[in-house]
Parts: structure tokens; C-alpha cells; sequence
């Protein structure tokens, strides 16, 4: 398993204003349990409970990534945690029943 780091010790002299990315995932990639990003440290975090995880990953934002972190700046937060009650990666929750192992 992949895990990142979700506050890296700061060098700098105003570590709040680092930001900070990283996802839980599988060795292969195929399920994602966990994701968040971090811009400002010193506001709340907003955190999200989806199904499934889809296509971001650690790097990259997805469509549904980038609407939690409009919703979280509009409630003036400084990061997103995103959860997934289903760790199989997959845009469309109807191949949910097609995985032999959605939970992961």
C-alpha cells in the first residue's frame, strides 16, 4: 500500500501556506480508501464520504475532487479529506457488483 503523508514536518518559515496532496491507494492502483488535499493548515478541514473512489489518485484531481474543493472553499476550509465506503477505483458505481472485491 501507498501512503502518503498527510502533514510532512515544514522547513519553511510559514509551513501553512504549503500545501499538501496524497491518496491511500492499492499497490496495483485498483482501490483508493483514502484521498485529501491540504492548502492552508490553519483553517478546518471539510470531510467527504463517497461510495467509491474514481480516477484521482495522489497527482491528479478529478472532476468530483475539484467540486469538494470548491464546496470546501466556499466554507472558507483549508483541505478536503475524501473517504470511500467502496475502495474499487472506477468512475461508474454500477461496476460496483461487477467487482469481485469492491471493498478492497
Amino acid at each position: 500500500m501507498y501512503y502518503g503523508y498527510l502533514f510532512p514536518k515544514p522547513e519553511s518559515e510559514k509551513p501553512w501556506r504549503e500545501s499538501f496532496k496524497g491518496a491511500i491507494l492499492s499497490a496495483d492502483r485498483t482501490y483508493r480508501w483514502a484521498l485529501w488535499r491540504i492548502w492552508d493548515r490553519r483553517r478546518k478541514l471539510v470531510c467527504f464520504v463517497c461510495l467509491n473512489g474514481s480516477t484521482a489518485d495522489e497527482e491528479r484531481d478529478d472532476h468530483s475532487l475539484k467540486k469538494f474543493i470548491g464546496f470546501a472553499n466556499a466554507l472558507a476550509a483549508g483541505g478536503v479529506l475524501v473517504g470511500n465506503a467502496f475502495g474499487y477505483r472506477t468512475p461508474y458505481p454500477r461496476l460496483l457488483r461487477k467487482a469481485s472485491e469492491p471493498i478492497g
